[in-house]
């Protein structure tokens, strides 16, 4: 059996250049200090989960968070889900502290993240689809957030490749790690979609979820968590 998250990767830190910028793990506490402080303010309601969703994961094994630490500061913080093999985490949340932007700080803790991260096959990620945009201003908040993670090393996966979650649609995005970026988003909707039945169980994946541009000749190599 594959250890969990937090027997694998327990006191792990990345340092990001030389100003005493570091990535750890964040513990359940943190993630609830953050989810109240920050998050509330940082993602619509609509696109938070209750907290208690994301404890409920947190204790299953298969929920991890990442903070951004300067001087025992928080900079930025990650959240991702993953199936308790680790291979393939989807990006849950992320987001710059809000007294923190417009510095750089974005880009440099996802290249830490992606050294933190390092034994695991792939990032994937889905960021709203701007052809359903309903304003000109939210369609060009949206080209700009997927350039970014283009600039970041990103593939966007193709447009047969996309998902709807809750009403919103996405485009699908990936990150290679132990494989190329560009593997990694040729799969990413099958992937992803083995990350959505771990998020929502039952019905709730039948009601809500919709994945699109999946390979469902392809058989997943991973166990059943």
């Amino acid at each position: 059996m594959a250890c969990g998250m937090r027997a694998c990767w327990k006191k792990r830190f990345e340092k990001i250049g030389e100003n005493g910028m570091e990535i750890r793990e964040l513990t359940m506490d943190e993630i609830a200090q953050i989810y109240e402080a920050e998050m509330r303010y940082d993602f619509p309601e609509s696109e938070l989960k209750p907290l208690s969703a994301i404890r409920a994961m947190y204790e299953k094994g298969v929920y991890l968070g990442l903070g951004c630490w300067e001087n025992g500061r928080l900079l930025a913080y990650a959240m991702y889900v993953t199936k308790k093999e680790r291979k393939r985490l989807l990006l849950d949340y992320y987001a710059v502290v809000r007294t923190m932007r417009e510095r750089g700080i974005g880009s440099r803790f996802l290249q830490g993240m992606f050294e933190w991260l390092k034994d695991a096959e792939m990032i994937l990620g889905e960021v709203e689809n701007p052809e359903f945009a309903r304003t000109l201003q939210e369609r060009e908040t949206q080209v700009r957030r997927i350039g970014f993670y283009e600039r970041n090393g990103f593939v966007v996966a193709g447009p047969e490749c996309t998902c709807r979650l809750f009403g919103v649609e996405y485009r699908l995005i990936a990150k290679g790690l132990g494989v190329s970026s560009e593997e990694a988003a040729k799969g990413a909707a099958r992937w992803i979609e083995e990350i959505y039945r771990v998020m929502f169980p039952g019905e709730l994946f039948g009601r809500q979820v919709i994945v699109r541009g999946g390979e469902p000749d392809q058989k997943s190599d991973d166990s059943p968590s």
